[in-house]
């Protein structure tokens, strides 16, 4: 989510988390090194082939 308020830093609709953009890539990795099915580096180079780079976001 680009742009929004979000209070405290996130949100979950329906079941769906919601994080703001600038959080997205180390969000994914922290549920990365929870899963059990995959490898969080393979998950990490995985989320960042398949996902555009937000603009305001340092890796």
């Amino acid at each position: 989510m680009d742009g929004a308020p979000v209070e405290g830093g996130e949100v979950t609709l329906h079941g769906i988390r919601i994080v703001p953009a600038d959080r997205a890539c180390t969000v994914i990795r922290d549920m990365g090194r929870h899963a059990t099915t995959k490898v969080p580096p393979q998950l990490a180079a995985r989320a960042a082939r398949l996902f555009p780079p937000y603009p305001g976001a340092t890796r």
